[in-house]
């Protein structure tokens, strides 16, 4: 939670307190999990995690070259707000070689991921809601209860009643 915490608001866009908490929690859990794993990689090979880094993910993120900047710029001319390239070359390369940095991190992550069994037991947020006493199909202690919100007067709703009975 202390991790978690000191994420930026907008970093979770319009998610309700209650969600952006548990993807702050989850993000956080999930860079745990990347550290450890990392970690004992490393330990496994002897070397320390910041020669493992360099090995397994610089390594393999190459550097943009000239032209992929430019193309960026190209692409992306409302994200420069009338910069020229001049100006904005050294920002644009350094964006590209993070997002091939992350990419890089994150594949070789799978790989580790998928030679051991992770288990993370945060649960997401789940809300209660009440069905006010009306009609129910199915039994009562069914591991997943629908709760259809409907106006039989509605045209669309119409449409989508047989589907919801199909489900």
């Amino acid at each position: 939670d202390v991790r978690a915490l000191q994420e930026p608001v907008s970093s979770f866009g319009n998610a309700k307190l209650v969600q952006a908490l548990y993807m702050s929690r989850r993000a956080s859990i999930e860079e745990l999990v990347a550290n450890r794993l990392l970690d004992d990689e490393a330990r496994k090979r002897g070397i320390s995690r910041a020669v493992l880094v360099e090995q397994e993910i610089a390594a393999k993120a190459p550097a943009p070259t000239e032209a992929e900047v430019t193309a960026w710029y190209q692409a992306n001319p409302q994200r420069v707000n009338g910069a020229t390239l001049d100006q904005v070359r050294q920002p644009i390369r350094n964006l590209l070689i993070e997002q091939r940095m992350d990419a890089a991190r994150t594949t070789y992550l799978d790989t580790l991921k998928a030679k051991t069994t992770i288990s993370i037991k945060l649960d997401p947020p789940r809300f209660e809601v009440s069905d006010g006493g009306r009609a129910a199909k199915g039994p009562a202690d069914a591991p997943i209860q629908l709760i259809e919100f409907s106006d039989f007067q509605c045209p669309f709703c119409q449409r989508a009643n047989p589907v919801v009975d199909q489900v």
